[in-house]
């Protein structure tokens, strides 16, 4: 969107420079790959938290993409140099966001993945369009001699600038400032018929990886100095009891054990740490219950009904929110008055 305004503005400066390149006999190929490997510069340098170094890597590579193509258009343009150019550029735009998520893979991993999909939906629309706009005979009339013509887009070259150089300059807004835990796996038997195996593989999921997942949250809090909501989704067979989910019920039982004392240890440092004890909610888990299990569960609450999965989504949101910043390491009940 701003792209048109920043052409303008660039245009003069950058044959000045393309100019005094030409003279020197460099080519539009070369500036393309010197400046590629200067912007992969910022990979190694995100990953090593130089955030400073990745700065300067990413505003050489875009100045160096602006270059290339004004030289060739002093020159002549190539459809080589086209080819070359667009995939360099998008290896450099991709290179930065997974830059990010090397440096810190627990907190940025997902606002890198989403970044990465958004690429892959613009990278496809921009070379679908050239190939249409080619066999329609469609040129762009202010660069007759650009390689690829492509629409414009409310997000362009220098939106995606100014972005990556905030996320320099803010790395501790790249990543998320919540961490909600609803994995969960149930293993339903009396305790007679215990299997050692499967109780594992239900603590590795329901209490080790949430434990493993809360440490390394902690951390990006403490690196970015920033304070945070934890949430863990628990259960009321915890407290109510029920029949087939004494091993169930005990994963959940330590998770709201670890999250109370995760609580008093961070809390000084303004991370908090609550769980939401849920009732009875239709999900995937609950599937193999037939309807007369069902109703006896239901006859146990006060509003004799499933607890309704948006409770639970708008207290997890009022617990991650500011609102709730003087509650930590307590257990929120939302099961529909389970007595």
């Amino acid at each position: 969107m701003l792209d048109r305004w920043t052409v303008q503005l660039l245009r003069k400066p950058l044959n000045r420079v393309a100019e005094r390149l030409k003279r020197f006999g460099c080519g539009p190929d070369q500036i393309s790959l010197a400046a590629f490997s200067l912007g992969m510069g910022a990979l190694p340098a995100l990953y090593l938290h130089i955030y400073w170094l990745a700065l300067i890597c990413i505003l050489l590579n875009r100045i160096g993409d602006g270059l290339d193509g004004a030289l060739a258009r002093m020159t002549k343009a190539s459809d080589a140099g086209g080819f070359l150019d667009i995939v360099l550029d998008f290896i450099f735009y991709s290179s930065v966001v997974l830059g990010f998520a090397l440096a810190d893979p627990v907190a940025n991993g997902l606002a890198a993945a989403v970044l990465l999909f958004t690429f892959v939906g613009t990278g496809s629309s921009f070379l679908a369009f050239a190939i249409m706009a080619e066999r329609r005979g469609i040129e762009n009339i202010s660069y007759p001699q650009k390689g690829i013509y492509y629409l414009s887009g409310l997000a362009e070259a220098t939106e995606t600038l100014v972005c990556f150089v905030l996320f320099c300059i803010f790395p501790m807004h790249f990543p998320l400032l919540a961490y909600v835990n609803n994995a969960a796996l149930a293993y339903d038997d009396l305790v007679t018929n215990l299997q050692l195996s499967s109780l594992e593989r239900m603590y590795r999921i329901n209490v080790f990886s949430p434990m493993l997942i809360t440490r390394s949250v902690i951390r990006n809090f403490l690196l970015h100095r920033t304070g945070g909501s934890i949430v863990h989704i628990s259960s009321i067979c915890v407290h109510t009891g029920y029949k087939g989910l004494a091993m169930y019920a005990s994963t959940k039982g330590a998770l709201e054990a670890f999250s109370k004392n995760t609580a008093r240890e961070w809390g000084e440092r303004k991370i908090r740490s609550n769980c939401i004890v849920c009732g009875f909610m239709e999900t995937g888990m609950s599937d193999k219950l037939d309807d007369s299990q069902r109703d006896r569960i239901y006859r146990r609450t006060s509003l004799k009904q499933p607890t309704c999965l948006r409770s639970v989504a708008a207290m997890a949101a009022h617990l991650i929110s500011e609102d709730s910043s003087s509650i930590t390491g307590q257990n929120m009940f939302v099961d529909s008055g389970t007595i």
